[in-house]
């Protein structure tokens, strides 16, 4: 469904939404949010990025590694030690300065655990050597925001013009948090908005087990995009 779709619906299913109340403008804001918020709860949009290992920098920047990161994704980091990626393992700073009193100064070698706080991306051990695609991170991607009428919400990577085909039923999640989200400037009474974010979130759930259930999605229990990739395993490098 294109922003153009979504803008129409959204005036036909509130009606009380009229252009005088809320703008074009104000009602795209509202339906990316709920492209967002719908991304955010299901973790439907999935992608690996990779980035460069330097010889000594504990820290990196993940507005850099990845601009478009939402949230990590089970798999965490992996790290490249030479001859195979190995998995690194989450902490935070300060399991880290609990355990391990001078990590920030205990020498270089292949990092071991990782914490991602706030903007940066950070290991123990520091890394011993510059790698190009040294680390791959699973990650959960937001989606792009929607500015022209042809943009769709859950789109390919790099490509806002795209529909996933599998994720077109999240649609109407859109559709659902824009109802409830324009109830309140509609002066509905608190109920209605209640019983409207409650029908949200409910409707979105059924909506992810109708997506898991799909066998080109699934496989033996686990979904595809959560198997590590073969490469990984067999410890080639690329």
């Amino acid at each position: 469904m294109t922003l153009g779709e979504f803008l129409d619906l959204a005036r036909l299913f509130v009606p009380g939404a009229k252009k005088n109340q809320v703008t074009d403008d104000q009602l795209k804001i509202v339906l990316n949010a709920g492209a967002l918020d719908i991304v955010s709860f299901t973790r439907c949009l999935d992608r690996v990025v990779y980035f460069d290992l330097v010889d000594g920098q504990q820290e990196y920047l993940l507005s850099d590694v990845a601009p478009d990161f939402l949230s990590m994704d089970d798999e965490g980091i992996w790290v490249y030690d030479g001859s195979r990626y190995k998995k690194c393992y989450p902490k935070t700073r300060k399991w880290l300065d609990e355990e391990y009193i001078n990590w920030r100064g205990a020498g270089e070698s292949t990092p071991i655990y990782y914490y991602q706080e706030e903007n940066a991306i950070g290991f123990y051990k520091t890394p011993s050597t510059s790698r190009t695609n040294g680390a791959l991170m699973y990650t959960i991607r937001k989606p792009e925001t929607m500015v022209e009428n042809t943009d769709v919400a859950f789109h390919v990577y790099g490509d806002k013009k795209t529909e996933i085909s599998s994720l077109s039923v999240l649609n109407e999640s859109v559709l659902d948090y824009t109802k409830w989200k324009l109830s309140e400037p509609l002066s509905k009474p608190l109920g209605e908005i209640i019983s409207r974010r409650g029908d949200y979130y409910s409707a979105m759930k059924e909506r992810m087990k109708r997506i898991k259930k799909r066998a080109d999605i699934n496989k033996d229990g686990d979904t595809k995009r959560r198997q590590r990739p073969s490469w990984a395993i067999r410890g080639s490098y690329r």
